[in-house]
């Protein structure tokens, strides 16, 4: 799916619709995630465990980040987030 496609256009009214009418905020996160999920799905399927993983371990990440005070842990938590997407865009 390409962002000028009529598909791009279709998900993205359909993905705007429901924000503007629903509040609740983790069922707004969770519409974002399923739409960037049909993006790419739409474009090659196999990238999905691609998303799926690096938003897992981003997320776990980040709140490892959040409760971690130690400098040097910090800094190989950001190294675990950061090395798997190197090591994509060699691939």
């Amino acid at each position: 799916m390409s962002f000028v496609s009529p598909e791009f256009a279709i998900l993205i009214s359909i993905v705007l619709t429901l924000l503007i009418f629903i509040k609740a905020p983790l069922i707004r996160k969770l519409i974002l995630l399923g739409a960037s999920c049909v993006f790419y799905a739409w474009w090659d399927w196999r990238f999905l465990g691609l998303l799926i993983t690096v938003t897992l371990l981003d997320y776990y990440v980040s709140h490892f980040l959040f409760i971690t005070v130690s400098q040097n842990k910090r800094k190989l938590l950001l190294l675990l987030s950061i090395i798997p997407a190197f090591h994509v865009m060699k691939s």
